[in-house]
């Protein structure tokens, strides 16, 4: 499973490689001007290809190979007009009349004739003139979308592009230390980061380097934490968790739905058995934000939107192996960290937070499933109607709103 997800990266990043090349190798860049595009070279060879089949159709004996060479053009082709597909599927029998030929043969002529005109250089023309006002029609849009976005920021205060800082301090034992240059900063991130996921920190649950036995995968351990989710602990069986801590696992029973009874694994169905389809990522893709900063891999969610049904298809099914087998992938556990200040123009080391760039293809794996299960939250009660955070279509400014 992880050698094909290796190779399902670097395949999918080789691709955007090799797309970049040959668009600057075969049409010189943006600058080119008066070069022939694929769309009218292509529409030219498929025009010129029927009109040659129209003639061999003249022949009696090819007139079975015609039939079934112009159905396949019929299905493939993307570059025959609504007429000429229309007139081309009333192919006569191989046993029809010459007249019938002839009169098939004049109407495909006349169609391709009133299409071939279209690819001279003045349609060519034409063409890339309502290409470019569609582009600076579509730039102002994005240019006006980017002014209001500003606009609310300014209005929100919101904190806009800083980049990283060169000096950062630190305080210790009431002390100011100065963090002096990319190396210095890097490396004091770094123990910061260690620090910040638990180095050296000793754990509660593991005595004398063996871990607790209700938290160990025996039937022991699994009945504990069964008895734990189904809310049928006892005070004996309490013993074992820290009085501070009691409360947190209290949050690990299933919650109760609108009926009174405890949410049960079988209300789920097979959301978290079942093999994603090519169906469920499509609408994940169309609704998901794109250009979103990607993960470790380089991967974003352009390059699978990009890619042909066929293709997204295998992404699907790569996806739903861990579903299907309960194995997860090697790649998925890495993570980047990147600390961001919590205030604006405050140079203190202590004063960022993290936040952490995820695989995308690890956000698809658990988004695609994500929002079946709220609704599910949702129908069950689980979720109050007064919730606005962490929803979607929600927001926390509602409720302002509502009390104002």
């Amino acid at each position: 499973m992880n050698k094909i997800m290796t190779e399902i990266t670097k395949e999918l990043l080789a691709i955007e490689d090799e797309q970049r090349k040959s668009m600057q190798s075969k049409f010189g860049g943006q600058n080119m001007r008066h070069r022939w595009s694929d769309t009218f070279g292509n529409r030219t060879g498929t025009m010129k290809l029927l009109i040659r089949v129209n003639q061999l159709a003249r022949t009696k004996k090819r007139r079975a190979s015609v039939a079934t060479l112009i159905n396949k053009i019929k299905e493939n082709s993307k570059h025959i007009s609504d007429d000429l597909r229309m007139n081309m599927m009333e192919i006569p029998e191989t046993t029809a009349t010459e007249g019938e030929w002839k009169l098939y043969d004049a109407q495909n002529r006349h169609i391709i004739t009133t299409m071939m005109k279209g690819t001279h250089l003045r349609a060519r023309t034409k063409w890339r003139r309502e290409m470019k006002e569609l582009k600076h029609k579509r730039e102002e849009q994005r240019k006006n979308a980017t002014t209001v976005k500003n606009y609310y920021n300014y209005v929100l205060k919101r904190p806009g592009y800083e980049p990283k800082p060169t000096v950062l301090y630190e305080k210790v034992n009431d002390q100011t230390k100065i963090i002096d240059g990319e190396k210095k900063i890097k490396e004091k991130e770094i123990e910061v980061t260690k620090k910040h996921m638990g180095k050296d920190r000793k754990k509660w649950y593991i005595h004398n380097n063996k871990i607790l036995p209700e938290f160990d995968n025996t039937v022991k351990g699994k009945t504990w934490r069964r008895k734990l989710q189904d809310g049928r602990m006892k005070k004996k069986d309490w013993k074992c968790i820290p009085k501070q801590l009691r409360g947190v696992y209290q949050c690990a029973q299933r919650c109760k739905t609108n009926t009174g009874a405890r949410i049960h694994p079988d209300d789920y169905g097979d959301i978290f058995t079942r093999a994603i389809t090519l169906e469920e990522l499509d609408k994940y893709i169309t609704k998901t934000k794109k250009n979103t900063a990607p993960g470790k891999s380089g991967i974003r969610i352009d390059h699978i939107a990009a890619l042909p049904d066929e293709m997204r298809g295998t992404i699907a099914a790569l996806l739903s192996l861990p579903y299907t087998t309960g194995i997860g992938y090697e790649a998925w556990k890495q993570e980047i960290v990147n600390w961001i200040p919590k205030e604006n123009n405050n140079p203190d080391i202590n004063k960022r937070r993290p936040l952490m760039y995820y695989e995308v293809l690890k956000k698809m794996f658990m988004g695609i499933r994500l929002g079946k299960i709220m609704q599910i939250w949702k129908n069950k009660g689980i979720i109050d109607e007064n919730n606005y955070a962490f929803l979607t279509g929600k927001s926390t400014t509602q409720p302002l709103m509502i009390k104002k």
